[in-house]
């Protein structure tokens, strides 16, 4: 069966020698299907999904006996001297096969999609293309012998796997390389006889977050920003660090929440000192505090990012929910 669809296809491509012409659509002009109608949307127009599959069925032996059984077992059932018994069978044949034609040509035109989307891009496809365009099914498959697919995956997912493994010790050293770099920044701000201490502590910080992103440089870039005024420059940073403390936290609560804590503390600092905003100020604050008075292990850190979170309310004229 597979063979004649395929043979059908090919003659999409090509005018039939003899007899009248084979209608054939330009593959490469076709577009998206669109949803209601069931037809592809071309440059030139619309095709009707219909006309695509009559073009590519019309000479299918294996589609005309469908038909032909179809059509056999509609004459049969319509014999007066039919039991009823035999009727019922005839009967269940028939919607059988006609939902077999229906499948037949969903087949079929999904068969059509494939061949408008395929790329000929390898080598192995286009030794297949030639064969293929001239019926000789066979042979195009012999091309694409399954042991050679095969043994060229395995090495493939090897090489991928391989990959991906060189790029997590890659993205180890980096991690490594950026924690350098963050103790390098936070030496040089403590650098006060440096003239341009600021400057050379935002290079190192920078340079940290550009080998690897982590929520601890991002956190102390946008701290060092904001004690130096540097408030637009430090919001993002201070928002990136507080969605990776969340995701970390996701996993490992005891250790993050009193991080994303104190992330939101900074944050509501902000709302006060650079883009006076009373609402948000409020809402981080208050997220802060909730989170604090929740935590089981109330350490000396804990206990002072509870106060400061007060502390802010308190600056907002807010009420201390507890």
């Amino acid at each position: 069966m597979f063979e004649g669809i395929i043979a059908a296809i090919i003659g999409l491509f090509k005018k039939k020698e003899t007899g009248g012409e084979h209608k054939s659509f330009d593959i490469q002009a076709k577009g998206n299907i669109n949803a209601e109608s069931g037809a592809i949307v071309a440059n030139t127009g619309i095709i009707n999904k219909t006309e695509i599959i009559n073009n590519y069925i019309i000479e299918l032996s294996d589609y005309n006996k469908i038909l032909a059984d179809i059509k056999e077992l509609e004459k049969d059932i319509a014999e007066p001297g039919l039991t009823s018994e035999r009727r019922n069978e005839k009967v269940k044949e028939l919607e059988k096969l006609r939902e077999e034609k229906k499948r037949f040509k969903e087949h079929v035109f999904n068969l059509h999609e494939t061949f408008t989307k395929i790329k000929i891009n390898t080598q192995r496809l286009k030794k297949v293309k030639e064969p293929f365009e001239n019926g000789r099914f066979s042979k195009a498959d012999a091309i694409l012998k399954a042991e050679e697919l095969l043994k060229e995956q395995k090495g493939l997912l090897d090489a991928k796997k391989q990959k991906l493994k060189k790029i997590a010790e890659l993205d180890e050293n980096l991690k490594n390389n950026a924690n350098e770099y963050l103790i390098k920044a936070q030496l040089t701000a403590l650098r006060f006889d440096l003239p341009d201490r600021f400057e050379k502590a935002s290079y190192y910080f920078r340079q940290s977050v550009n080998s690897f992103k982590t929520a601890e440089n991002l956190f102390d870039y946008a701290y060092f920003l904001q004690k130096h005024n540097q408030f637009n420059k430090a919001l993002p940073l201070y928002e990136e660090a507080l969605q990776i403390y969340r995701k970390l936290a996701e996993s490992n609560p005891q250790v993050y929440l009193p991080d994303i804590a104190r992330t939101l503390n900074n944050m509501s600092m902000f709302y006060i000192e650079s883009k006076p905003n009373r609402d948000k100020s409020i809402t981080c604050a208050q997220e802060a505090l909730d989170i604090l008075l929740s935590f089981p292990n109330k350490t000396h850190a804990v206990q002072q990012y509870i106060e400061k979170a007060k502390e802010l309310l308190r600056l907002n004229k807010a009420e201390i929910k507890e």
